[in-house]
């Protein structure tokens, strides 16, 4: 069955990379009229020092507040969760927070407002219901591949979740996957994962098979590479040394490699412990490649991950 060919928490683990990656883009194209956005958090909270709650977003605006941005398929029946949340997060940052809610699935109709006598709630609700999915795939199909830009990729990946006269969520997921093939080669890989990710409970074994054949987490694991390998190079630059050069390069090729994999492992599993990463630094580029990379998508929990890198290190 696709479900079991695609990671069960995909749906979280594509939001939560989005939001992180997007961010202003992704608000914008929610049609937020927000401050910009200056800086992204790490989405975890202490509540009642006990356990800790993973948010799905949240970011630091131009103005000083924070943005806690939160995804849902169905009406929250209360604010009290919402508004806790908003709460650890002013006293954690001790600044005041604006909460987002977006609505992902034929929602087009949520409470905003809740008063509780010494606190009030009020959040920004987006329906991506009232998007129109017609306007969206006149658009992608009009638009040059020159012209394509990431909110072209937001409109394709968002299509199963628009409003649509005619066509089904499912018959819109089919539209998105056919359409997948004629966008940019350069933005086919990300988008058909997002698409995946976001629609996999709508995906047949046909639609998950094409989809298959235009993802690649190799794109995105060589833009981090490229980044810290550059930051390697100018280190070893700085050092003015022919031995400091080599070293930098070298260092910067691991450390990509490595930010590659713990990005992914954080945004499938959340917050990594200290111990873990520890673990996870210890491995060479070699190892990296050959063990870490290609199971992060294969395993369903982070424990399960380890143990077959142990396996595989011991042989």
């Amino acid at each position: 069955m696709p479900s079991e060919e695609f990671p069960r928490n995909a749906k979280d683990v594509i939001q939560r990379a989005l939001a992180h990656i997007l961010q202003d883009s992704l608000l914008e194209w929610y049609g937020l009229q927000l401050p910009r956005i200056v800086q992204a958090y790490p989405p975890n909270v202490p509540i009642i020092d006990v356990h800790e709650k993973v948010l799905d977003a949240v970011f630091r605006t131009e103005d000083g507040q924070l943005l806690n941005v939160e995804f849902q398929s169905t009406p929250v029946p209360s604010l009290v969760r919402l508004g806790n949340y908003a709460l650890h997060l002013a006293d954690k940052y001790g600044c005041s927070v604006r909460t987002v809610v977006i609505y992902l699935s034929g929602v087009r109709d949520a409470v905003t407002d809740e008063d509780w006598g010494t606190i009030r709630v009020h959040v920004h609700n987006v329906y991506l219901a009232n998007k129109n999915a017609e306007d969206a795939i006149r658009r992608i199909q009009r638009t040059r591949p020159e012209d394509w830009t990431i909110y072209d990729d937001l409109d394709l990946a968002f299509l199963p979740f628009m409003g649509h006269r005619d066509l089904t969520q499912q018959q819109l997921v089919a539209q998105s996957v056919d359409l997948l093939p004629h966008i940019p080669k350069t933005h086919q890989s990300y988008v058909g994962a997002l698409i995946a990710g976001l629609t996999s409970n709508f995906l047949s074994a046909d639609m998950l098979k094409s989809l298959k054949e235009v993802i690649r987490m190799t794109e995105l694991i060589r833009q981090l590479e490229e980044e810290a390998i550059a930051r390697g190079l100018e280190k070893g630059l700085q050092q003015g040394r022919e031995q400091g050069l080599q070293e930098g390069l070298k260092e910067g090729r691991h450390d990509g490699q490595l930010q590659a994999a713990i990005t992914i492992l954080r945004a499938r599993f959340g917050p990594l412990s200290e111990a873990v990463v520890t673990e996870l630094s210890c491995l060479d580029a070699t190892d990296i490649m050959r063990l870490l990379l290609p199971k992060i998508l294969e395993v369903s929990t982070l424990d399960e991950l380890l143990a077959a890198i142990r396996i595989d290190k011991e042989h």
